[in-house]
């Protein structure tokens, strides 16, 4: 519960003080949309998974990988997310994932200014 006192603006300790992303953006959601910390937690974990799959995807069929490898591997990858993840929605481990693939993304094509930048945001959500 520390992540969701971060997005309410409290302090926490270390080394949850330093993992500071996911609470930010969990606090802007719920400002914007009336959501509660715990609500922005809750959308955001399977948002997040969902948009790594995504990632993944454009990576892989940017490598013509077969329609069924690219089934076996979201299906296997997601099914483990939503298994692991989807339980403990409030953890700042699904936005690390998502910033980790979009990091592969950027190097698959090439544009490595995009993948450094999305490497120093990932800092921010884990230690």
């Amino acid at each position: 519960m520390e992540y969701v006192a971060m997005a309410r603006g409290l302090t926490a300790s270390p080394p949850f003080s330093t993992r500071i992303l996911k609470p930010l953006v969990a606090s802007s959601m719920a400002a914007l949309t009336g959501l509660s910390p715990e609500q922005a937690f809750r959308l955001l974990t399977p948002l997040e998974i969902l948009a790594s799959l995504l990632a993944l995807l454009a990576v892989l069929r940017r490598r013509r990988v077969s329609w069924r490898g690219q089934a076996a591997l979201l299906l296997a990858l997601g099914s483990l997310l939503a298994v692991n993840l989807g339980h403990t929605p409030v953890l700042v481990d699904s936005l690390l994932l998502l910033l980790a693939c979009m990091m592969i993304l950027a190097l698959d094509r090439e544009q490595h200014a995009l993948a450094l930048a999305v490497a120093c945001l990932a800092a921010l959500t884990k230690e």
